[in-house]
């Protein structure tokens, strides 16, 4: 079986062209304890690019 009626799953997409420096927000340094102790990386904020998203179900 490749569906689970019980699931529903989406895809966003969002064309490189419509993504703005501001949508990536810089998250918390992980800690010296981590596996990768000092790697950040970021958190997508979508709220000011909600109404360019295209779903793919």
């Amino acid at each position: 079986m490749l569906v689970d009626e019980a699931w529903s799953y989406s895809i966003f997409y969002l064309a490189a062209d419509l993504q703005t420096p501001a949508m990536f927000k810089m998250r918390k340094p992980l800690s010296e304890t981590a596996r990768r102790p000092g790697w950040q990386g970021f958190i997508y904020d979508l709220e000011t690019v909600k109404d360019r998203l295209v779903r793919i179900r």
